[in-house]
């Protein structure tokens, strides 16, 4: 597939013509004559309806006296029908041109495309709705990627007992899936005709109604032509249109999804042209609505789809229903809602005209410990967050996270010195500061006061959901601390330290996990009760499991693995049963760009139209990461406390683009802190440029690793630097070694400099022990293992931990 340029239209290629149109329309049984005059009548305004070239083109006229519609005189239920339509050209601004199915019942369903008029110059926005059951607000807005005036371009609607597809030029556009059996509805029982109008909409359809129509440049023309409905004809018995018969074609399997070529566009549509998602910005894209009363909280009801399709946890309780038939879960939604009541963060008040207030949705969650064994039972109530806009709900959103790659620095620091680390988890932590903004939600399904119904709770404080809830408790946590005399590191925003003359205690915050050590048991102890009488929060003891890394503290060190996390992967792709492999790639593959092989779906370097090849390459790694589970890292007690790093790359690997591998690693004592392996971004002329472009890369990372530890520890050491390439060294160490360096760009230079002031020390490796490179490329088996024993992976072996529920409540 050629590769997809966003800022220019394009043209559909060969090879997706084929795979859409020979699976979506081979079986079709054409039911339409492609005569306007013999398909449809005239619904509203026939002198502004125009009909030629023998029935088979038709334009709707709009002026100040009157718009225009038509309707097929049959009715279906389930097919697919295309139309092509040429839009209004110029200046359209409030128009609205509709092409749509329709069943024109008071709780009707209905399936829209309506092309919305804009100002001369700017681009036509599409709007897409699903109405089921006589609710939609279910809108969705897209640019078109070319000019809808110029020429007539198809667009269909593919409506099956599956999905529902929108379709442009055979590119789908959107999809709204059939999830009734989840409680959302999907019309499915109402035969539809097949609509089109012109009409005005001037109160609401470009720029929410401030730019009017300028009956100047009218009449507005649309014109339609060359359709196809292939659809099944309604004649009152439901089943006959359900089955899966070659005259159904349009319910079979293989229409139940897009075929792989046809997710690809989607994706593309998705990332480039979407405006406006009715999941993501409900009720907030400025259209003036009058809604029927029962359609007053539509804030909500729009939002039901969203709750289903969005906020499903996998693996733990969806509904509320299923929580109340077990006592724990009432228990601790019970304790739930006692502490947001003792916390004051809200309050019961009478529901005011104009208030859209925010769902809530309860959240079951079972903390596990390193083993899969239960550790806690958790709940949280929810806020709909997603229907929140910025600028109008909330400025700024924003959580401390503690980078993996601190975590493990910390990890290997504590063990040399042979400290403990302990886990606290804060209750309840996003409710433990007040909200700038006023933001109303409603009662929690299944706790709504009796007699009170129509109340709501105004917020005081942050809940769990709202988008500013994250910024509210860093700023509240990061008060606590420094009331509690801590300091923020500079290095790693998320890391707090409390100095004395004779103890240090370290913070590093997840969110509301909090990973503590220190110098003495005492000085965690103390902390613990100290934070405990700030905010209510669960001891849990030593750490043994944080950010999906299992952990065992001991006499010898810390060691760590991650086989929990890794089987979840194999049994998500269905990999758990895999033959194994001894390495992650062999040493001879060579991945490449190929044009004629069948496109998958993967995650990996060629993002753009993966081949089966790279689907291969990506389960040889899985294969191998099955056989090799049981493998961590080892951090030793009283070892060496120096950061040592190398660097290396491999050039010109690239088979397509003729780019070098680069990678490094650092280890504390003999077990890795941090390591990279990418492609660099520019071409390298010789194995020396290349290197000394990684160099440049490693020294930042050296750098932000000393300047780190100078932090926490107090330790100002330089960083050793390990170099295989003697070349490469030489331009570390002298910036007059100008020849072969004069075209590297000066960025790259910038390990000169740390060289010269004593920041790092480059120093030489030989070749067999460059731990670095594992990094760069594939190694054979024997090979292979021995960087791998060499840069500090070895077997972990935890001892099982009993089942059970821990979580000491502390204050």
């Amino acid at each position: 597939m050629t590769k997809i340029n966003r800022s220019k239209p394009f043209v559909l290629l060969i090879g997706f013509f084929i795979s859409s149109l020979l699976l979506w329309i081979s079986q079709a049984s054409v039911v339409s004559s492609g005569d306007f005059n013999k398909d449809f009548f005239v619904t509203w305004s026939p002198t502004h309806v125009n009909t030629s070239n023998d029935g088979r083109s038709r334009t709707l006229k709009l002026d100040q006296e009157s718009g225009a519609s038509f309707s097929s005189i049959q009715t279906f239920l389930f097919g697919q029908i295309d139309m092509k339509i040429k839009l209004i050209p110029g200046s359209s601004q409030g128009t609205v041109v509709a092409y749509y199915m329709s069943s024109n019942q008071p709780n009707r369903d209905e399936i829209d495309f309506e092309f919305l008029g804009n100002v001369n110059g700017q681009p036509y926005i599409l709007q897409t709705n699903v109405y089921a059951d006589g609710i939609d607000n279910r809108e969705e807005r897209i640019h078109l990627w070319f000019d809808p005036t110029k020429d007539f371009h198809t667009y269909s609607i593919l409506w099956n007992i599956h999905q529902i597809v929108f379709m442009v030029d055979q590119i789908p556009i959107r999809l709204y899936r059939n999830h009734a059996d989840k409680g959302v509805a999907y019309p499915r029982l109402q035969p539809m005709s097949v609509q089109a109008s012109l009409w005005n909409g001037e109160s609401w359809a470009t720029r929410g109604g401030r730019d009017k129509i300028d009956w100047a440049k009218g009449p507005f023309v649309a014109s339609f032509g060359d359709y196809k409905i292939d659809g099944c004809v309604w004649k009152g018995n439901p089943s006959l249109c359900n089955g899966e018969s070659n005259e159904n074609w349009w319910n079979k399997k293989e229409f139940s999804s897009l075929t792989r070529v046809q997710k690809r566009w989607f994706k593309w549509v998705r990332k480039y042209h979407l405006i406006y998602d009715f999941c993501q910005d409900n009720g907030r894209y400025g259209r003036a609505v009058n809604k029927p009363k029962y359609l007053d909280d539509y804030v909500l009801l729009a939002n039901l789809e969203c709750e289903k399709l969005l906020l499903k946890v996998d693996g733990e309780l969806e509904k509320l229903i299923e929580a109340i038939k077990l006592r724990e879960w009432v228990e601790i939604m019970e304790a739930e809602l006692d502490s947001i009541t003792r916390n004051k963060t809200w309050e019961l008040v009478k529901k005011t005209d104009g208030v859209k207030p925010i769902g809530l949705k309860w959240i079951y969650k079972i903390r596990r410990k390193a083993n899969g064994s239960v550790n806690k039972y958790k709940d949280r109530l929810v806020a709909k967050g997603y229907v929140q806009q910025h600028s109008i709900d909330f400025e700024e959103a924003f959580a401390p996270v503690t980078r993996i790659k601190t975590i493990r620095l910390l990890i290997a620091l504590v063990a040399t010195k042979g400290w403990e680390i302990h886990h606290l988890d804060i209750k309840k932590a996003f409710l433990n500061e007040d909200l700038n903004e006023v933001v109303y939600i409603s009662q929690p399904e299944g706790f709504i006061n009796q007699g009170e119904e129509n109340r709501v709770y105004k917020f005081h404080k942050a809940l769990y959901g709202i988008r500013q809830a994250p910024r509210a408790w860093s700023v509240k946590l990061d008060h606590v601390l420094k009331k509690m005399s801590f300091k923020r590191c500079v290095k790693e925003s998320s890391i707090y330290l409390q100095k004395t003359e004779k103890d240090i205690l370290i913070l590093a915050i997840y969110v509301d996990d909090l990973f503590v050590t220190g110098t003495t048991r005492e000085v965690i102890d103390q902390f613990t009760k100290d934070m405990s009488r700030e905010v209510e929060m669960s001891d849990l003891g030593k750490l043994t499991y944080y950010l999906d890394i299992e952990v065992l503290q001991g006499a010898y060190g810390i060691q760590i693995k991650q086989e929990r996390y890794a089987q979840g992967i194999f049994v998500d792709t269905k990999m758990d049963s895999c033959n194994l492999t001894h390495v992650p790639m062999e040493s001879n593959l060579k991945i490449l760009k190929v044009e004629n092989k069948q496109e998958i779906d993967a995650t990996i370097q060629y993002m753009q139209s993966p081949k089966e090849s790279d689907g291969q390459a990506l389960k040889h790694v899985l294969r191998y990461r099955k056989g090799t589970t049981s493998l961590g890292l080892h951090f030793k007690r009283d070892g060496s406390r120096r950061v040592i790093g190398y660097s290396d790359s491999s050039h010109n690997v690239d088979v397509d683009d003729s780019r070098s591998t680069s990678g490094h690693v650092f280890n504390h004592d003999s077990s890795p802190i941090t390591w990279t392996s990418q492609k660099q971004p520019t071409v390298a002329l010789s194995s020396c440029e290349a290197e000394f472009m990684e160099a440049t890369e490693a020294a930042k990372q050296a750098i932000w690793l000393k300047e780190l530890m100078k932090e926490i520890l107090c330790t100002d050491k330089k960083v050793i630097l390990k170099i295989y390439n003697k070349l490469t060294i030489a331009h570390t160490k002298n910036p007059m070694f100008h020849g072969r360096s004069k075209h590297i760009l000066s960025k790259y230079h910038f390990i000169q400099e740390c060289v010269e002031n004593e920041k790092i020390e480059v120093e030489h490796v030989p070749e067999v022990k460059q731990k670095a490179d594992i990094h760069t490329k594939p190694l054979a088996r024997i090979k292979f293992k021995e960087m791998r024993s060499l840069i500090g992976v070895e077997e972990i072996k935890l001892p099982r931990i009993q089942a059970g529920i821990k979580g000491e409540n502390v204050g």
